[in-house]
């Protein structure tokens, strides 16, 4: 029996000493994460340069909890998924405790997110597949890093990855959509989740096993393939090819929602500079006499009264666009909020193309921070009227349909 059991390792025990060869680097945990960090940075950035109507990236995370929260759920599941791929250095119960406390945390903060209860908020295929995009980065470049150490636990390291995925990828939706306005709606969200954290764990279990190479190796003689450069790329393309192309789909989506509009950004920009400095050039006591020195500069008779929402009227403006297009400037304010109204001739009216909400035939947008309210005057002519303020979308919506009747 000896004997028999002998020859049979002998083989093995040759091929081991024969491809014997230096035991690839792996980098250490924090330079690792370090390079995870930079990628989703850069990403962030270049969704910022889209997004050139938000003041700067640190007010954006200051006006949604769910945005910090979710990066931070998603770094300390990207450390402890790297941790995975280093023997003995595995996540703790404690740390898998406290991890799941953290999902609950951001789970509470992103129901209660005034993003959420966006107007916009959709539960459409388009929006699932743009927040799948997002989450293809982590989860690609945590699989790949994994699979270059010895993975004990192959399904909690998916886990760990379907964990970093869903929260970097709610982060970066509810980023955009502090521009846009249109989050993935809290429900989609579940969804993906449901169907990322068993498609995730199957997928390490497969994929990060330490011993599928060893069972898949043919009975007789010789075991597994050496893991050359080569074979390494080929095994690993697909995953890079497809997580590339979803994410190039997701810019490629955000960069289109988030095109400029020129009617758009007449109203908010208009706005901005008011608030800095705005001096009526009309008579400005009260909203007919506005109205009257509006009508009398051949506008039309059509105005907008805001005072029964208690905002005060700070006066009239008319001025001329670039091309000599006449417009109207009517400002009103309230505490430490104010509404603009915009008025101007047009050649023909064409909606902007992006996410929107329709009450009684005005189109409400979310729009580089702010909330925008187009209406085509058809009866009075080729006019457009905007509304522009910075009031969260849903509020807005409200008071301008109250001023409406």
């Amino acid at each position: 029996m000896a004997g028999n059991s002998s020859t049979f390792h002998q083989p093995l025990l040759d091929r081991l000493a024969n491809e014997l060869q230096p035991v690839r680097r792996l980098w250490p945990v924090r330079l690792r994460l370090s390079l995870l960090v930079a990628l989703e940075t850069t990403l962030l950035l270049l969704l910022h340069t889209f997004t050139s109507g938000i003041p700067d990236a640190a007010s954006a995370f200051a006006s949604s909890a769910t945005i910090v929260v979710s990066l931070a759920v998603s770094l300390f599941a990207s450390s402890l998924a790297l941790r995975e791929a280093v023997p003995g250095r595995g996540a703790r119960l404690c740390e898998m405790t406290l991890l799941g406390c953290a999902c609950v945390v951001a789970a509470i903060t992103m129901t209660r997110d005034p993003l959420s209860q966006s107007a916009l908020a959709t539960s459409s295929a388009a929006e699932s597949v743009r927040l799948i995009g997002w989450i293809a980065l982590p989860a690609a470049f945590l699989f790949l890093a994994a699979r270059r150490g010895v993975v004990l636990m192959p399904m909690r390291t998916g886990l760990l990855i379907a964990v970093t995925g869903l929260a970097f990828g709610v982060a970066t939706d509810r980023f955009v959509a502090l521009h846009d306005g249109a989050p993935c709606s809290n429900s989609s969200i579940l969804s993906v989740g449901l169907v990322l954290l068993p498609f995730a764990i199957l997928t390490a279990r497969q994929w990060l096993d330490p011993r599928r190479v060893w069972d898949e190796a043919p009975s007789h003689g010789i075991t597994a393939p050496i893991d050359s450069f080569w074979l390494s790329c080929r095994s690993t393309s697909p995953v890079w090819l497809t997580a590339s192309l979803m994410l190039l789909i997701a810019i490629g989506t955000t960069r289109r929602s988030l095109a400029p509009a020129s009617e758009l950004d007449l109203a908010v920009d208009g706005y901005q500079r008011a608030i800095t400095s705005f001096v009526p050039n009309v008579p400005s006591n009260s909203v007919a006499e506005v109205l009257t020195a509006y009508v009398e500069h051949g506008m039309p008779s059509y105005m907008w009264d805001f005072g029964p929402d208690g905002f005060k009227l700070v006066g009239g403006r008319l001025d001329h666009l670039p091309d000599g297009t006449p417009v109207s400037f009517t400002l009103f304010r309230k505490d430490r909020s104010g509404v603009m109204c915009v008025l101007r001739p047009i050649s023909g009216f064409v909606a902007p193309m992006k996410a929107h909400d329709e009450r009684n035939g005005m189109l409400f947008y979310r729009y580089r921070g702010y909330s925008v309210c187009l209406i085509n005057l058809g009866n009075y002519g080729s006019f457009a009227s905007l509304i522009v303020s910075p009031l969260p979308l849903r509020q807005f919506e409200n008071l301008v349909v109250a001023a409406a009747h």
